[in-house]
């Protein structure tokens, strides 16, 4: 199985960047393989909350849909995806 990751380090407070984590329309902006959000909510606020995430990776592209599963603000947000 292919594993795809990536890691950033972001100089900021726990309450900026759970600003930014929670905006998922905001991904695109510090994931480098994701293309594009699609019918995601303007803020994530609560669990069972759905977005389509565009990826492209190895020069192709797909979308993944995730759900919120956990969500407890600025303490853990915790989305799942399939592809």
């Amino acid at each position: 199985m292919a594993v795809i990751s990536d890691c950033v380090e972001i100089e900021a407070s726990p309450g900026e960047v759970w600003a930014v984590l929670a905006d998922v329309k905001r991904l695109p902006e510090y994931s480098t393989s994701t293309v594009d959000m699609v019918n995601a909510p303007d803020c994530l606020d609560r669990n069972g909350q759905q977005f389509t995430q565009v990826v492209k990776a190895l020069g192709k592209r797909w979308k993944s849909k995730w759900t919120g599963l956990e969500f407890e603000p600025e303490k853990l947000l915790r989305t799942k995806g399939s592809v």
